[in-house]
């Protein structure tokens, strides 16, 4: 048995059984530990149980009254700002298929492919290129999805070299940092890899799945 100024602070029985409790004030009873053979239980001063399994008897955070309102706050702003940022991401998809469904946007260009790389959990291909017969923002592009699988199909690691010059179809537009424009048509020395129909289709899928 233990006490603080006449308040009960723990009890404990023969059989290892213990109970403590636990004051936010002199006055008001914040918590109730339970303990027996390693293992903690708990109510929290709205009657709230908890099962700890644990030797060492662990310390959770209570919400109390006096703080309600600003978890109440906290949770509202981080609310708010998952819905933002969801919207934007919808609204920036959105903007995407928009742009990339008006073939007047799509242009032919001619380049020297400086490196070549496969990101395996994006499913897609990288492609950089060096003397671009077009200045666009940035000299790296992707292949992706049913687009990659198409151009594999025709054997784009065997004829996509370091040094080829290749001809490609894209939408120029750069969407931000980080972004990589899409090429929806390929070919080397001649040789069609990717054709625009086939790619843009499968670009447009893409983009609203």
């Amino acid at each position: 048995y233990g006490d603080n100024n006449g308040k009960l602070e723990k009890i404990t029985y023969g059989n290892g059984f213990a109970v403590e409790y636990f004051y936010d004030t002199i006055e008001n009873l914040s918590e109730i530990w339970y303990t027996k053979d390693g293992t903690s239980y708990t109510y929290d001063a709205w009657g709230n149980f908890t099962v700890i399994a644990s030797v060492v008897r662990l310390c959770i955070p209570i919400i109390r009254k006096k703080c309600m309102k600003r978890f109440l706050k906290l949770i509202a702003v981080a609310f708010s700002l998952c819905v933002i940022l969801s919207a934007a991401v919808s609204c920036r998809s959105q903007e995407q298929i928009e742009y990339y469904s008006q073939r007047d946007n799509y242009i032919g260009v001619t380049g020297i492919v400086t490196s070549v790389r496969y990101d395996e959990n994006a499913r897609a291909l990288y492609v950089e290129f060096s003397d671009l017969s077009v200045k666009l923002d940035d000299n790296c592009f992707k292949i992706i999805e049913e687009n990659l699988k198409i151009a594999e199909e025709n054997g784009i690691y065997e004829k996509l070299k370091i040094g080829e010059l290749v001809t490609f179809i894209t939408a120029p537009r750069y969407f931000g940092d980080g972004y990589v424009m899409p090429i929806v048509a390929l070919s080397v020395n001649g040789k069609n890899i990717l054709q625009f129909e086939e790619g843009y289709a499968n670009l447009l899928a893409w983009l609203s799945e």
